[in-house]
């Protein structure tokens, strides 16, 4: 729905997700979310990580009734490396699944859990038309061998949504290396294809 001022500004909904609605809140109304979850009645939303800290730490009665009534997932935005605990801890919260979802202004979305398997310690897999590759942490170079081969390495991601480069010819080669958008965090992949951030990175 096209946004207008007052009520719809708080979300606008977008067909995404496996044909669901996703409603993008800016959640600084609680009393107002709730009514939107309620109105629009949206398959999932997507939070920043602050956000969900801050719903974890002070619950707003309303605004987890109607995610419990409405949501079929809540997504976190994800920056870097977090805690397995939060996810529980806001799950147990709200009654939905919480995935995550990872991706840097230059790359876009390149990592999400799936909606019907995901271990709570790993930020997921790939997004479709995404493809992964590590990178040598210090230079952002690529590796000569895949994630399979290797213990951790910075993530670089290549797909549509991946930026063409920086105004600055200088600042794309710091940052793009050859098809590889690096984003400055380091990861390591299990036998089951799931991505891991680490910390420290």
């Amino acid at each position: 729905s096209r946004s207008t001022p007052g009520r719809a500004s708080t979300a606008s909904c977008r067909r995404c997700f496996g044909g669901g609605a996703c409603a993008l809140a800016d959640w600084e109304d609680p009393e107002r979310t709730a009514h939107m979850l309620k109105g629009h009645k949206p398959t999932c939303t997507i939070i920043s990580l602050p956000r969900a800290i801050s719903l974890v730490e002070r619950p707003q009665p309303a605004l987890v009734d109607a995610i419990r009534s409405v949501l079929g997932a809540i997504y976190v935005s994800i920056p870097g490396p977090f805690r397995a605990t939060l996810r529980r801890r806001l799950q147990a919260l709200v009654g939905v699944p919480v995935l995550t979802v990872f991706g840097t202004p230059e790359t876009g979305p390149a990592v999400s859990s799936h909606r019907e398997w995901f271990i709570d310690e790993a930020i997921g897999i790939p997004i479709s038309n995404v493809d992964l590759w590590p990178l040598n942490p210090d230079t952002g170079n690529p590796l000569l061998v895949p994630w399979e081969s290797v213990e951790f390495g910075e993530l670089g991601v290549k797909s549509p949504m991946s930026m063409a480069g920086y105004l600055h010819p200088e600042e794309t080669q710091d940052y793009v290396k050859g098809e590889w958008v690096r984003t400055g965090v380091v990861a390591t992949m299990d036998p089951n294809g799931f991505y891991y951030l680490l910390e420290g990175s």
